[in-house]
């Protein structure tokens, strides 16, 4: 059964397939990870699909995603390895995110409001920094969550802080929403950030219970209900894995374009992703226009 298979023994697989086609890259180098990126945002190696285990290899490369994003929070020293989690297999991933999905929704913030949101600001502002990074703000090797929460922000949406204030350095938090430029006596300006603004599954942790969403399994239905200035998830359609965030910046002849950080892009159609092997959440943002 595929959905026995552990991250392990998916892994051995790609890496036989690098083997026989002569593609001499490592696990955990740059190389590996943009090969990963361009095959899941741009189908680079059409080759790579028509692998009798692609389904499962997708699913790795999101997980492997995931675990990445995790790990630009640890220190320069530590060296990347994907070893602490070679034996989930994908029942066990996506089980756990069902739980974790089902315990976000019940948790809720019945004292969130949400009001004044403008779409076309928050797209603007994608439109100006989508090849460029804004000094404003911190940046990230993996920034496609912390640009879109900058995007929201830009289109009136204001941050969450802790009443306590924050400090330096970034918090583990799906409570609080924020990005501050805090100085500091002695050492100048550094970050406070919380995960839910920079980490694909914070994010999805802090507003899945505070602005309506749904989640698809045909991209044409994001297209049906998206609006401008909408917040779009990609995640595994097998593992339900969220690994990348992306907001919509047009609609044309009812399909919606994407534009995102991490592998930069302006006004991708939707259509031009990897449908089979991709599942959707859907952040109805404009819901809350003007």
């Amino acid at each position: 059964m595929e959905d026995n298979m552990t991250l392990g023994q998916i892994e051995q697989i790609f890496l036989d397939y690098l083997k026989d086609n002569n593609i001499n890259i490592e696990v955990g180098s740059k190389d590996y990870t943009d090969y990963i990126v361009k095959q899941m945002f741009e189908k680079a190696d059409a080759n790579l699909m028509n692998h009798p285990d692609y389904r499962l290899i997708h699913s790795y490369f999101a997980e492997y995603l995931y675990e990445l994003e995790k790990y630009q929070l640890e220190p320069y020293c530590k060296k990347f390895t994907t070893a602490h989690v070679k034996d989930k297999t994908i029942k066990e991933i996506k089980e756990e995110i069902i739980n974790q999905d089902e315990k976000i929704k019940e948790k809720g913030d019945k004292t969130f409001e949400l009001s004044g949101y403008n779409p076309y600001q928050a797209r603007d502002y994608a439109y100006s920094w989508y090849n460029r990074r804004n000094p404003a703000y911190n940046t990230w090797p993996f920034d496609c969550t912390n640009f879109i929460s900058q995007c929201i922000y830009a289109g009136g949406v204001n941050e969450h802080l802790p009443s306590s204030g924050v400090y330096t350095g970034v918090k583990e938090t799906t409570d609080y929403w924020y990005s501050e430029r805090v100085y500091v006596v002695d050492e100048g300006y550094r970050w406070a950030e919380s995960t839910s603004w920079i980490r694909v599954v914070d994010f999805y942790a802090y507003w899945a219970s505070r602005v309506p969403n749904v989640n698809y399994v045909d991209n044409t239905d994001v297209s049906v209900y998206g609006e401008i200035g909408d917040v779009v998830q990609l995640m595994d359609s097998s593992t339900l894995r969220r690994y990348h965030t992306t907001i919509i910046t047009k609609k044309e002849n009812g399909v919606v374009y994407l534009t995102y950080h991490t592998a930069d892009t302006k006004d991708k159609r939707i259509d031009e992703f990897d449908d089979e092997f991709t599942n959707w959440t859907l952040f109805n943002f404009f819901n809350f226009c003007c």
